[in-house]
């Protein structure tokens, strides 16, 4: 009940400090197919109380905070993530209102075309941050070979410092790309070197905010599988899991468990007993699809519960950072729920949990 409270405490505080006019919205980053789910309360823990359709405008906005939006849709007033929610310039523009239009809906074409394309793949999602940040995405080597890259904008501007690739035999290269990334726009498609496809080892990514200019958003990072890789896979955008080497963490990491993780925001629990032994850290990998993890928590074998991860996104055949239980010591685990869902089109995910014993 103490819970039930705080939440509609939060959300009454939200709806105070928003603003008294509402402002129209459409959504973003859905799938015509896909429905973005509205909640009672700026949280996932409890279900939805509506849904709006991918690609939906007129949206009423009351107001945003932490990352959630209160809005009103179709007589129904609850909580979205802001995540799925963009502005909507559908009245009143001036030239530069027309120009960032026309660029957005050329860029929205060229995602909506790289994701009906089985050869492009979706590698990662990066939020950005103001200032200057250093990213890199670590692939999985069995994902087979690439021959182009492209970056997709949504926010910004950004100035680009520097993009490269390492290659699968440990060779660097350094793409020549547009210094300047507009806001809402999407890169040329860059060749990687050696026109047949190379394996990829890991992009690095170095780029800044520009002061006082757009805001915070999220870059995209696509590559398009080259012609040898898509005949092996017969142009399927999800493989099938990768193998369950032992190595996956560590030479001395054990999985502890899987679940199948759905298109919907879901809650799920992997349980444990004493006989599994004393784990010192934990880690999960995105199989088969990509996946947002929106939290990991765990219950120890007194009873006690911490929270590891929150808000993160793994693509398929990524592993999260390797998780330390509190303490820094070896615990005995009863339970570890997670809170995620499937992000990408094609077969439901699957997350891997695996454990580093004592």
């Amino acid at each position: 009940m103490r819970r039930t409270i705080r939440y509609v405490l939060a959300a009454a505080a939200m709806l105070v400090a928003s603003a008294a006019t509402a402002d129209a919205a459409c959504t973003r980053n859905l799938d015509r197919n896909d429905n973005l789910n509205i909640r009672p309360t700026p949280s996932v823990k409890f279900r939805p109380i509506g849904q709006i359709r991918g690609g939906s405008c007129d949206i009423n906005v009351i107001g945003c905070r932490d990352g959630w939006c209160q809005i009103t849709d179709r007589g129904v007033r609850g909580f979205v993530s802001g995540f799925y929610l963009r502005e909507d310039r559908s009245r009143g523009w001036d030239d530069d209102d027309v120009a960032r239009e026309l660029r957005r809906r050329k860029a929205d074409q060229v995602v909506e075309a790289m994701q009906a394309n089985p050869r492009w793949r979706r590698l990662g999602v990066i939020d950005v941050e103001r200032g200057r940040s250093r990213y890199f995405i670590q692939m999985d080597r069995d994902d087979g070979t690439y021959d182009t890259l492209r970056l997709n904008l949504t926010g910004g501007p950004l100035e680009l410092n520097r993009v490269g690739v390492v290659y699968g035999n440990d060779k660097r290269d350094t793409l020549a790309v547009e210094r300047r990334l507009a806001r809402n726009a999407v890169t040329p498609a860059y060749d990687l070197a050696g026109s047949s496809g190379r394996n990829l080892d890991r992009i690095e990514l170095d780029f800044q905010t520009i002061p006082g200019r757009g805001r915070i958003g999220q870059l995209e990072v696509w590559a398009k599988t080259a012609a040898k890789t898509a005949a092996k896979t017969g142009g399927q955008t999800a493989s099938a899991p990768a193998p369950n080497a032992p190595d996956a963490f560590g030479p001395n990491w054990v999985k502890l468990g899987e679940k199948v993780v759905s298109r919907n925001t879901d809650r799920d629990v992997i349980t444990l007993s004493r006989q599994d032994g004393r784990f010192s850290a934990l880690g999960i990998i995105a199989r088969r699809n990509d996946i947002r993890v929106y939290d990991i928590s765990v219950r120890y074998g007194n009873g006690d519960i911490d929270r590891l991860l929150g808000d993160e996104r793994l693509r398929r055949g990524q592993r999260s950072r390797a998780l330390d239980l509190e303490g820094n010591s070896a615990r005995f685990v009863t339970g570890v729920g997670f809170t995620y869902e499937t992000i990408t089109p094609g077969p439901p995910a699957i997350v891997e949990l695996w454990g580093r014993p004592r």
